[in-house]
Order: structure tokens, then sequence, then C-alpha cells
């Protein structure tokens, strides 16, 4: 019986790393929900402008959320170099999203149905949206890639060795002592990912050994090779 217990031991790392692959699944499922959701009411909210309407509940729902969609899509709601609409200035690191909404309210409140106005606005929405769309693009793409995960019992095992291998730097992340961003540069360091599939790949091989031979022979094997 013992002989098995290898055997056992990954199935129930693969389990971990299953679990692990379908909490990543779930997340992007979620992300991809909002963003739809945030893109759906942002569009609604832009033909109202557009046609001399401000929706002002849709307004307030999306500067409550806009925080939120904006750290999620990260360096695509980014513009690296942003001139606003008759300036002589650049802005850096413009969060297209963040200051979008309430610059198109500004802009359509300042220039109303003028001709000039309404070339801004349509600037500001088709960045937002083109925003929007790209991230949107980018979860269809993390779903297809985690979604084929499932599938290779490989990839469970590896990412349920990885799990245990930055189990310490997790409890550490979770304790408050370090932040976020110190976590995850962490857990996706090279070497971190090289030890989980070292140690993937000797797994492996040791439970197949110890299972065809039995756990005391594999280990006389070993030690006649250290001899």
């Amino acid at each position: 019986m013992s002989k098995f217990y290898p055997l056992l031991a990954v199935i129930l790392i693969g389990l971990i790393g299953f679990i692990k692959i379908c909490i990543s699944l779930r997340e992007v499922i979620n992300k991809r929900s909002s963003a739809i959701e945030y893109l759906n009411k942002f569009r609604e909210f832009s033909n109202d402008l557009f046609q001399g309407n401000i929706n002002s509940e849709l307004y307030q729902w999306l500067k409550l959320n806009s925080v939120k969609i904006q750290k999620q899509v990260s360096a695509y709601g980014i513009s690296c170099n942003y001139k606003p609409a008759g300036a002589n200035y650049m802005i850096k690191g413009y969060q297209i999203i963040l200051n979008g909404i309430s610059n198109m309210l500004t802009e359509y409140r300042q220039f109303g149905g003028l001709g000039l106005g309404t070339s801004i606005l349509q600037d500001e929405a088709t960045s937002i949206d083109y925003t929007l769309l790209t991230y949107i693009g980018e979860l269809d793409s993390n779903y297809e890639a985690v979604f084929s995960e499932m599938k290779n019992p490989l990839v469970w095992l590896r990412e349920g060795i990885q799990s245990i291998v930055v189990l310490p730097i997790s409890l550490i992340y979770w304790s408050g002592l370090i932040q976020y961003r110190t976590y995850n540069i962490l857990t996706n360091n090279f070497f971190i990912k090289l030890i989980a599939f070292v140690v993937t790949v000797i797994g492996l091989i040791s439970s197949v050994i110890t299972i065809v031979t039995g756990y005391e022979p594999f280990w006389g094997i070993v030690e006649n090779i250290k001899k």
C-alpha cells in the first residue's frame, strides 16, 4: 500500500493545481463581465450625450466604478503622452478612463452642440471605447489560455507544486508584511518557476519509479547510486 503514497501525493498536488486554475478562470470571467458591463453603460451614456442628453444616473455609476475599471485595464488605459484638445502641453501617464469620463461631461458643458465640441467628445469617447475593447480582447485570450490549461493534468501538477513552493511568500503577503506588487513580483520570479519545474520533474520520476519498484527498493537504488 505504501508504494501508492507517492501517487496519492501527486494526485493531491494536481488537485490543488486544478483548483487554482479554476479560480483563475473564474477571475477572468468576472473581470470580463465587469468590463463588458462598463463598456455597455459607457456607450449608452455617450450616445445620450451626443443626442444632447446628460444621463446623470449613468454618469454617477461610471464615475463610481471608474477607479476599479482603470486599475483592471492597467497599462491599456494609460496614455504615455496625452495632449488635451486645444492645449499646447502634454500630460504623461494620462489615465484614459478615470479622467476621460469627467472630461467628456466638462467638454460637453463648455462647447455644447458646437462642431468642435462634438469632435472633441468623439475623440474622448473613442479612446475610452478602444481601451475597453482592447482589454476585453486580452481577457478573451487569457480565458482561452486558462481553459486550455484545465485540460492538461501536467499543468495541474505544475500549478499545484508552484502553489506549495510560493506558500511561504503567500503567508508573508497575507500577514500584511509585503504589498501585492512585491508579492506578484516574487511569485512570478523566474527562479521560483524554475524550482517548481525541477520539483515537478523530480516528483514525477520518483513517483513512477516508486510505484514500479516499491518504496524501499527505490531508496536502495538511490543509495547504490550514491556509492
